[in-house]
């Protein structure tokens, strides 16, 4: 039902080599889901906490990069395929309630699925456990908010969760077990069932007058340890980085190495560590503050799984280390025929827009090869945000598919690539643009479909996530959210999951059975208020799911009034973009049968409230016979019409545009004489029954039913963006409806 699925937005130069296949508008509808079948064995190992030769396919997504090698893969995920994704829909939601803190409740750190239920961590450092099959919350743990100081202050420099938890087993318990790296440097491990913690242990002590030391490294669970790497929020200041291991199954410190020579300061481990399948450890490094790096710093270090005892490294050269050099993306390990020899690689990106790959057994013979990925980010510029190459590769077992922030070697700025290189050589295989910087780190399933997602952009209309063929690098549509995304969209059972900002939360798309075609009423929702929205189709029942596409559209109060008819109410964010929406209802199908998907492409439009802002002539005198009167304002539609509040007066209405109105007015000689027109007080509406004052709600709208929205920082107005006084109408004018 509608427009979840586009064409991508054009870019400067849109270069696949391989032809590229782009989909119509239609929202990723559906037909029928491909089967799982449960004696496929993994074509991948060791996404749990040991390394195994083989295991079943559980399609779970169960840690950072789907496990300790990083593949991004998730072989078991089949039901999604580059055949069948013209039908891709969105099929239920999970908005978080508002955020009971100055926190902002959105989602940066990536979700993890294990047994049918969804882990996923807050910007506002609350942690929640959502149920699969009833969308609902399951329980929520605090896990601490780092307040914004020397990293800046005001809406969205507090910070909470960016770290991805890990779901596994505890060797000791059996029991399953969720493990979470506070903001604070608390770590915890959560029973998965019920959320209550089981142990905690303080990795680091974070200051309160300065942002010093923060979580931004997801943690590596593996043989029995727990590894996660000290870092700085900001920069300001630098701390001593390094990474520290502990014990699974008591948190307590096993071994701790530092990155710098005692005293200095530098060198974090922003990106989680790797391990390797003889357990030894590669983690990348950042740079510190001296002009000449020591040992260790900007560097790529193989380090021993128990003692983490340096064994190995290579440090980037002095002519293509820059300013702000980290190693951001985690390292992926994969493997290469070289010389006729399957060699074990391990490869990672650095901000100096290189990717570099090493033989894991040796890296201090440095890379066997490398790939400029993106123009060097040295952090100098402050209009780039953040366009450096973080994101980790994906290992399938034959594609390594390597993506970048932006811009990419002689294209536009924000215009970033995705490719697939020979794991060997490093020579590309295909080459995709997207019109936007790839910072997080995509993802692939089983069928072979990747999904990119975009934190930077020219445009709003540009944010979301792009699809490709990962054989082909064909593009095979985009989910447009206008939301920035570092999270993963993670495939997992037979869903595309997706977390975001205000009306995105966590959103699973799956592939469905298109119903009949649908109608939306109203067809126009306004910005900053509830509308109350019908949908008449056929073959409505249950319990439906109702979805519009495109970000920052609150639904709530779906209700279904009978088997043609659901309405809903629709609250559109200040920061929502005016633009046409596609909406779907998706209805559970029968056990083991998918979704069905009624949808409605680009049928609801988001726009600003109309209101009249002043009249020409602004006064009439009373017996005045259908005098022209022209209005203006903005966001009027056609079919407005303007009524009188007092007795006597007629008005007739014609649309010229969408900033003024054509008026004829007759003015009773009864009616007491006064100055007609002024821009004070009114109502405004169009295509709609009139509705009460707009309310200028800065700070209102607490509860749930508005989900992430009811934070104040998300709700205030950015000065002048959007003219207060458009709401305002005539004195003795009232802007109604059309019958």
């Amino acid at each position: 039902m509608g427009d979840s699925l586009h064409n991508y937005p054009p870019v400067s130069q849109h270069r696949p080599v391989a032809a590229t296949v782009v989909l119509g508008s239609a929202l990723l509808a559906m037909c029928l889901a491909t089967s799982l079948s449960p004696s496929r064995a993994a074509a991948t190992i060791g996404r749990g906490s040991v390394h195994l030769a083989a295991q079943a396919c559980d399609a779970d997504w169960p840690a950072f990069l789907d496990g300790v090698e990083h593949s991004s893969y998730n072989s078991c995920a089949t039901s999604i395929t580059p055949a069948n994704i013209s039908n891709l829909q969105p099929v239920w939601q999970w908005l978080p309630p508002a955020s009971p803190n100055v926190g902002q409740a959105y989602i940066l750190a990536s979700p993890t699925v294990v047994n049918g239920v969804v882990y996923v961590g807050l910007k506002n450092g609350y942690f929640y456990a959502i149920s699969e099959a009833t969308h609902q919350t399951l329980w929520s743990v605090f896990t601490g908010l780092d307040l914004g100081t020397t990293c800046g202050t005001g809406p969205g420099a507090d910070q909470g969760l960016i770290s991805t938890d890990a779901v596994t087993t505890d060797p000791s318990t059996g029991d399953l077990m969720v493990y979470v790296y506070g903001a604070t440097g608390v770590f915890y491990a959560l029973n998965a069932a019920t959320g209550a913690i089981v142990w905690q242990t303080r990795v680091f002590t974070a200051s309160s007058k300065v942002n010093d030391y923060y979580a931004w490294a997801s943690p590596t669970v593996a043989n029995g340890m727990i590894y996660v790497g000290l870092s700085s929020e900001c920069d300001f200041p630098l701390i001593p980085g390094g990474l520290v291991a502990l014990n699974q199954s008591t948190g307590a410190e096993v071994a701790q190495f530092s990155t710098v020579p005692a005293g200095q300061v530098g060198a974090s481990v922003w990106s989680t560590p790797v391990v390797l399948s003889n357990g030894q450890v590669i983690i990348g490094t950042g740079p510190n503050e001296k002009a000449v790096q020591p040992l260790y710093n900007e560097s790529v270090v193989r380090l021993n799984g128990t003692t983490l005892q340096p064994i190995d490294y290579w440090q980037i050269p002095p002519s293509e280390q820059i300013r702000d050099g980290d190693f951001g993306a985690s390292p992926t390990l994969f493997s290469a025929t070289i010389d006729g020899v399957t060699t074990p690689m391990v490869g990672v990106c650095n901000k100096n827009g290189y990717y570099y790959a090493f033989n894991q057994t040796d890296l201090s013979a440095g890379p066997v090869w490398s790939d400029e990925i993106t123009v060097p980010y040295d952090g100098a510029n402050p209009t780039d945000v953040a366009e450096e190459c973080d994101a980790a590769a994906i290992w399938d077992g034959t594609n390594l598919i390597v993506s970048g922030g932006a811009p990419a070697p002689g294209q536009p700025n924000l215009t970033g690539s995705i490719q697939s290189v020979n794991p060997a050589t490093g020579a590309v295989i295909w080459r995709d643009y997207v019109n936007g910087t790839i910072v997080g780190s995509p993802t692939e399933d089983g069928a072979g479909v990747v999904a990119a997602q975009v934190y930077q952009a020219p445009t709003s209309n540009s944010l979301g996530v792009y699809l490709f063929n990962a054989s082909t690098g064909a593009s095979l549509g985009y989910i447009p959210n206008q939301l920035a995304m570092f999270d993963q969209p993670i495939f997992a059972d037979n869903d595309l999951i997706i977390g975001g900002g205000v009306g995105i939360g966590i959103t699973a798309f799956e592939i469905t059975s298109p119903g009949p075609a649908s109608t939306v009423k109203p067809s126009t929702v306004f910005i900053d208020r509830d509308d109350q929205v019908t949908i008449t189709g056929s073959g409505f029942s249950g319990t439906p799911s109702v979805y519009v596409s495109g970000g920052w559209v609150v639904v709530s109060n779906v209700t279904v009034v009978n088997s043609t008819t659901i309405t809903f109410t629709a609250y559109a964010h200040v920061n929502a973009l005016e633009t046409s929406r596609g909406v779907t209802v998706s209805e559970p199908g029968a056990s083991g049968s998918p979704y069905t998907a009624y949808s409605c492409t680009s049928c609801l439009t988001v726009s600003e409230e109309p209101g009249p802002s002043s009249a020409n002539p602004d006064s009439l005198a009373p017996g005045s016979s259908q005098t022209a009167v022209t209005l203006t304002g903005a966001y009027f539609q056609s079919g407005a019409t303007v009524k009188a509040s007092a007795s006597g007066i007629t008005i007739a209405t014609t649309y010229a545009s969408s900033t003024s109105l054509d008026l004829s007015v007759t003015v009773a000689s009864t009616v007491p004489s006064s100055p007609l027109p002024t821009p004070t007080e009114a109502r405004a509406c169009a295509k709609a029954a009139c509705r009460s004052p707009r309310q200028h709600r800065a700070a209102a709208h607490t509860g749930s039913s508005h989900a992430a929205t009811s934070s104040a920082s998300w709700r205030r107005r950015v000065a002048g963006s959007r003219a207060e006084t458009r709401s305002a109408t005539m004195a003795g004018f009232d802007l109604g409806s059309t019958k």
